[in-house]
């Protein structure tokens, strides 16, 4: 519930009208409900708005996920990242805290294009920008609506990294780890460029 509310286009709409307080209050609401919370739950959406105002959140990367990165450079791939965060100057500043910028020859965010995932023209705007046409390129994910389901729809193969399996549904290579990304590219590349 919570990778299809970011996805949703009414909800993507509202983004642009509602202050951020106000964004995460609808958010907790929709979670409280999606869990089967039932009666006013408006004085919980307040306690958890509060208790999180209180946290100072850390941002951290995997081991497995740097090795998994410096291994696909080594390799020669040309690696990037599309993200729907709209504020791209703090979007940069937690990928430098955590040591991702350098694995990254290019970034994209929704606040910096205008458009936001699943609607294909961001990855389209990401191919420009990599300098490469889609059918050369392959997407990994962790959202299967936002992250899948647009880079299909722009043409690109589509990896879905889902170690939870909460999209049973997906229709395209599923990674339960990182690390295995390297392996499976190796393995079906050639199948993929066919």
């Amino acid at each position: 519930m919570r990778h299809e509310y970011f996805i949703d286009p009414v909800i993507r709409e509202q983004l642009t009208t509602i202050s951020r307080d106000e964004f995460w209050r609808q958010y907790n609401h929709h979670m409280l409900d999606a869990v089967g919370i039932q009666g006013d739950l408006d004085p919980l959406v307040e306690e958890i708005g509060r208790r999180f105002a209180g946290i100072d959140m850390v941002y951290q990367c995997p081991d497995a996920t740097r090795r998994t990165l410096a291994e696909l450079m080594a390799k020669g791939y040309h690696l990037g990242m599309i993200t729907n965060r709209e504020d791209l100057g703090r979007f940069c500043a937690q990928i430098d805290e955590i040591g991702l910028r350098s694995y990254f020859d290019w970034l994209v965010a929704a606040g910096e294009v205008g458009v936001s995932k699943p609607d294909p023209a961001i990855f389209h705007l990401a191919l420009k920008r990599a300098g490469v046409p889609a059918d050369q390129a392959l997407y990994v994910g962790d959202n299967y609506w936002a992250d899948v389901i647009g880079a299909e729809r722009a043409g690109l193969r589509a990896v879905l990294l889902d170690p939870h399996h909460l999209f049973p549904e997906a229709g395209c290579p599923v990674l339960d780890r990182i690390e295995d990304l390297p392996g499976l590219i190796s393995r079906d590349l050639l199948t993929w460029l066919a």
